[in-house]
């Protein structure tokens, strides 16, 4: 699904969440609208109510004590007679259509106006006490308005059942403005919704597209420097090749034919010579491969590596000048890129300290410092040249005879393809110390 077919999709989810609310909302301003037209129309009959009561307690005020003058007490008119009387001239309202009248006890009082219609539950006059009416509107039947006669209803209770037509008119009313009010948020909301979105959705794409850009040109950029950096790996590689070969081709430069005796050790030159040349070639082939496949497919223990580069040094003839110092470090493995780039560094090292002289013995070594793996070739030689040592890893002129002076800047363009970092540990007149670190995962 594309962002803009995801934008939509949510902007219609949006929306319907959107609707909902408003629908809710909607109905509950209707039904406390509603409520609120219940109420006013329940409130409007109290006054009526108590100008019937003041007007019945002043007709038998003057009745009863005429009666009282007459000696005529059991004429006096009840509670009862007060509530019955209440409810009879309460039909005189014009909107009511039936009245019932109940006694403080909540008990029904019959009347000559009761109808068939049924009264209301005596239990609605309990709840008078805190109220000053309670009203009740059912599906099919009068809107029922129940009120309290007296002080605390000492005298009862009066039930009104008023027209229902004309508060079902008003419902109808408030229905129709309710709806429309909320068709209107809606779609003034949809409306702006909408907007909002489209400006929105249309800096995203936007956006969008300037970021496919830069990334299709960042991917170019990233490939062309991944090219660069694989086509200067190389380069070191085959500088490397060429740097390690001048030592055996000058050997055969200077190598004179002898006949007799000396024949044979002659052979066996030549054939040494072609099989160190054939070594350097075929090591530096299979790392060529290494880096232009660009896999860490196996891995090799340290003293393995170690151990490849002291053999290509150590012979029958020459004996054990480079040797592997055991440490607990040595079992730590490295990957096969890596390590086909730290062997031509070592070659490199190595061949120098022996260069240096005839005596001089070479020490390799695996050490963990600072989750840092670093490889140590050590040699008991006379040292660098205090001259040498501030562009020790520069081309420079080499003071060895035939010597072309950019081997250890070869073996620190190396060590950065190998994302390690080649240094001088100490130089002095009882040897010398380089390291060769890199991280470990």
């Amino acid at each position: 699904m594309t962002t803009e077919k995801k934008g939509w999709f949510a902007f219609a989810v949006i929306l319907g969440i959107f609707g909902v609310l408003t629908a809710t909302l909607q109905l509950s301003s209707r039904d406390k609208l509603y409520q609120l037209a219940l109420d006013r129309e329940a409130s409007s009959f109290a006054p009526n109510l108590s100008n019937l009561q003041k007007s019945v307690e002043e007709d038998f005020l003057e009745e009863d004590l005429l009666f009282m003058d007459l000696a005529m007490e059991n004429l006096i008119h009840s509670e009862n007679d007060y509530l019955e009387e209440i409810a009879l001239r309460s039909l005189e309202i014009q909107e009511v259509i039936g009245v019932f009248a109940f006694d403080r006890k909540g008990e029904l009082i019959e009347l000559p106006t009761n109808s068939t219609r049924q009264a209301a539950n005596s239990s609605r006059t309990k709840q008078l006490k805190e109220k000053p009416y309670d009203y009740l509107l059912s599906q099919g039947k009068p809107f029922s308005i129940l009120y309290p006669i007296g002080e605390e209803a000492e005298m009862g209770f009066l039930e009104l059942l008023i027209k229902t037509a004309p508060l079902l008119a008003e419902r109808n009313a408030i229905e129709e403005e309710i709806l429309e009010q909320g068709l209107w948020a809606f779609a003034i909301g949809a409306g702006l919704l909408f907007l909002i979105f489209r400006i929105l959705l249309t800096r995203l794409l936007r956006s969008e597209r300037d970021l496919l850009v830069k990334s299709i040109n960042l991917k170019k950029a990233n490939l062309r420097l991944s090219q660069a950096c694989k086509t200067a790996g190389v380069g070191a590689v085959t500088a490397h090749l060429m740097h390690a070969l001048k030592s055996p081709l000058m050997g055969l430069k200077n190598l004179k034919l002898d006949s007799g005796e000396r024949m044979e050790a002659t052979e066996e030159n030549l054939r040494a010579t072609t099989r160190k040349i054939e070594n350097l070639i075929t090591q530096t082939l299979n790392t060529l491969k290494e880096c232009d496949l660009n896999d860490e497919s196996y891995s090799f223990e340290a003293k393995e590596v170690l151990n490849l580069a002291a053999n290509q040094f150590n012979s029958e003839e020459s004996g054990t000048r480079v040797s592997v110092i055991e440490s607990p470090c040595s079992l730590q493995t490295i990957d096969n890129l890596k390590a086909n780039l730290i062997l031509p560094i070592l070659h490199n090292l190595i061949q120098n300290s022996l260069d240096s002289g005839p005596d001089v013995k070479v020490f390799l070594l695996v050490e963990l410092k600072n989750e840092s793996l670093s490889i140590c070739v050590r040699d008991n030689g006379s040292g660098i040249p205090l001259e040498m040592k501030k562009n020790l890893f520069k081309p420079i002129q080499s003071q060895k005879e035939n010597g072309s002076g950019i081997g250890l800047a070869i073996c620190k363009e190396l060590a950065d393809r190998a994302n390690a970092t080649i240094k001088l540990d100490k130089s002095t007149d009882k040897g010398t110390s380089f390291s060769i670190a890199f991280s470990v995962v």
